[in-house]
């Protein structure tokens, strides 16, 4: 690569184990995985900056990453959760209430409000519906932008039909019909 610095981040407990003779899965199965220098963060800054209650939350959120908070039956996917690593809530109505009050109220609100949330989710059919009901409480009337519809080669439009194409929705990509306010 001539020398090209890539930072590559997350979390590599979570990176696939390399299996000998296995398919190229992830990163950590590839040939270039033996050039690789890994460098290591050592400190947490969130936990550092802030105080010892945000330090606490941070201890949490790790065991619970590493399978270490307690289960309410000894053999069981499930684990207990306090109210310091969240509340629960019954609807995705209540979620977005919850994080945002009084959305309604975006325009007269600091830009900084609006930084400091974000309701992440691992699925997009739950992220498009959590946006939408974001949406309908934000004031303002919709503006529709549609994604591009041809092709390069115009021979090519026999293996893509624009219903194909209209229905996909992949991870990063914005969806066939955007509506924003």
């Amino acid at each position: 690569m001539g020398g090209v610095t890539f930072v590559l981040a997350g979390d590599f407990r979570q990176t696939l184990p390399v299996i000998t003779k296995g398919t190229r899965a992830c990163l950590k199965s590839s040939a270039l995985w033996q050039s690789i220098e890994t460098l290591n963060l050592r400190t947490n800054m969130r936990a550092h900056l802030s105080d010892n209650d945000d330090n606490n939350f941070s201890q949490k959120l790790l065991k619970l990453g590493d399978g270490k908070l307690p289960s309410p039956v000894a053999i069981s996917p499930q684990v207990l959760l306090d109210n310091e690593l969240g509340q629960i809530v019954q609807s995705l109505e209540t979620l977005v209430d919850t994080v945002y009050p009084e959305i309604q109220n975006l325009t007269e609100r600091n830009f900084n409000w609006l930084c400091s949330r974000a309701i992440v989710s691992p699925r997009n059919e739950s992220v498009n519906e959590i946006n939408k009901i974001i949406m309908e409480k934000v004031p303002g009337e919709f503006k529709s932008y549609k994604s591009i519809d041809t092709v390069c080669n115009i021979e090519d439009t026999v293996h893509y039909p624009q219903e194909f194409l209209n229905s996909l929705n992949p991870s990063g990509l914005p969806s066939q019909e955007l509506q924003l306010k």
